[in-house]
């Protein structure tokens, strides 16, 4: 048994809590064998197929509006047929929104299961696709979970016209904020602002 490792090392390897380990461990979905006082302990090479077999790669597309379903379909089918070349699970996450904020349901997904550790490789279209000021941070965590990225460079389509609505929205933001604050002066700036989202 000199081979084996225990729950906290076994832990490190599939980059979960210990307390996640015996749960697995006790749904079956992991194996482990026993020492003569009854703690777990677990072969690295078991560890290691179950982390490849649980983790997928993970398509992202996203168009700005629904006025563009073909887009986003062409996006989701180029996304398949990268994935479809591997033999791993995958799973295709289409959104619609924004690139400015981060409270998308499709990205709020693909955020949950890169830390919760089941992505291995995720896949966008091009640069843009998570969000103008969203890649920054989706690309952290895919350096922290240790997540391949691959941009496929697909032609962005709507690159355009995705500007102009995140410039709209980033407007829309400072609106909001400025009728937040009870300033007279803050009426001038509301309303150049309000004249610059009807251009």
């Amino acid at each position: 048994m000199n081979n084996l490792i225990t729950v906290k090392e076994a832990a490190n390897i599939l980059g979960v809590s210990p307390k996640t380990v015996r749960r697995w461990e006790n749904e079956g979905r992991i194996s482990s064998l026993r020492t003569v006082g009854g703690h777990r302990r677990f072969a690295v090479t078991d560890l290691l197929q179950f982390k490849e077999m649980d983790s997928l790669v993970v398509g992202y597309a996203r168009v700005y509006c629904e006025n563009h379903p073909d887009v986003l379909i062409g996006q989701v089918e180029a996304l398949k047929t990268y994935c479809l070349k591997g033999e791993s699970k995958y799973e295709i996450i289409e959104d619609i929104g924004n690139g400015i904020t981060c409270d998308r349901q499709g990205l709020q997904h693909l955020i949950n299961l890169i830390c919760s550790y089941r992505v291995r490789c995720l896949v966008i279209p091009h640069t843009q696709s998570l969000g103008r000021f969203c890649n920054d941070l989706i690309f952290r965590l895919c350096s922290i979970f240790k997540v391949q990225v691959v941009i496929l460079n697909e032609s962005d389509e709507l690159a355009e016209e995705d500007m102009i609505g995140d410039i709209q929205e980033i407007l829309n933001i400072l609106k909001i904020s400025l009728l937040g604050l009870q300033n007279p002066e803050n009426q001038s700036l509301i309303q150049h602002l309000e004249a610059m989202l009807k251009l």
